[in-house]
């Protein structure tokens, strides 16, 4: 055989073994492992920067359908936050197997929370307890939901599953909910502000709503239903003053006649003056309102001593 052919041959055949010993056995890479610190579950009271897009909810989907868990990214609560962890269910939850119903029976389970968490005011006017069906409950609006570990904590073993709190269109705000309705002070954005109040039966009430810390005159700091037959207009708007009393942290929430507190009845579709036969149709409202030409930029609920805050 020709010499050069035998050594062509020779050089292709370490060639061939210099590309397919190296695949057979696996390639070398540089470098060396480094362990990673996969974080644990959130606290309590954590801040949340961040929110991953909620899964689809039962009345325009497939309640069987599989849904993953949002996830959340915490961070300072300094600045704009989108929400507060409220609780931690550290317990074991199947999580790959939920479905849209399971999903939002957890979110609903969370609304247990947020009692603890955002505090509340006290339902019953020392002055008219002993009239049944005049409980008040604040119109502050916080949106409970349930979000879970992320593919790393996941990956990592991780199954527990937490409660919090955002605002119910998902927008920014500043401050704290944690204890904002017991000591603390409520941030606008859980609150409910009007931009007028026509008592007129052609206002529609989803017409009225405007963000607390845009200029408003009318807030309302809470509603009731009226069960006991026996109630009369007069206990009626004398628990509306004391629940205004207890909302605002002051024994005059009028600040000296500069806020009317009054009772309206709100039937669903519109805000009337306070009848008799008006009482029983539907939620009374506790309202406070500003004297024009004033104008409110934030929610009174929490206000304390502090100055009225007045747009402009």
């Amino acid at each position: 055989m020709d010499r050069r052919l035998v050594g062509a041959l020779l050089l292709a055949a370490v060639v061939l073994a210099a590309l397919v010993i190296p695949a057979a056995v696996g390639r070398r890479l540089s470098g060396y492992p480094v362990a990673v610190v996969i974080p644990g579950p959130p606290t309590a009271g954590s801040c949340i920067r961040s929110i991953s897009p909620l899964p689809p909810v039962s009345y325009n989907t497939d309640v069987d359908a599989h849904v993953s868990y949002p996830t959340v990214q915490t961070g300072s609560c300094d600045g704009p936050i989108v929400g507060e962890v409220m609780s931690v269910d550290s317990a074991p939850h199947r999580l790959r197997e939920a479905t849209v119903a399971s999903y939002e029976s957890d979110s609903s389970t969370c609304e247990l929370s947020e009692v603890n968490y955002v505090g509340s005011i006290g339902p019953f006017d020392p002055s008219t307890i002993t009239v049944p069906g005049i409980a008040w409950q604040a119109r502050v609006t916080v949106r409970s939901l349930a979000i879970g570990p992320n593919d790393v904590q996941r990956a990592a073993g991780q199954s527990w599953t937490a409660c919090v709190g955002t605002t119910f269109d998902g927008t920014t705000y500043r401050g704290r909910i944690s204890g904002a309705l017991t000591d603390g002070s409520l941030p606008s954005a859980f609150a409910t502000c009007w931009r007028s109040l026509m008592s007129a039966t052609e206002q529609q009430l989803s017409d009225q709503q405007v963000p607390c810390s845009r200029p408003h005159p009318v807030e309302v700091l809470a509603v009731t239903q009226i069960t006991d037959a026996t109630a009369t207009i007069g206990q009626v708007a004398s628990s509306c003053r004391g629940m205004a009393a207890r909302a605002l942290r002051t024994t005059d929430p009028t600040r000296g006649g500069q806020v009317d507190i009054e009772a309206y009845s709100m039937d669903g579709s519109s805000v009337l003056p306070l009848t008799s036969a008006a009482m029983f149709q539907g939620y009374l409202g506790c309202i406070a309102m500003i004297k024009a030409p004033k104008l409110l930029d934030d929610t009174l609920i929490g206000i304390g001593s502090r100055p009225l805050p007045l747009a402009g």
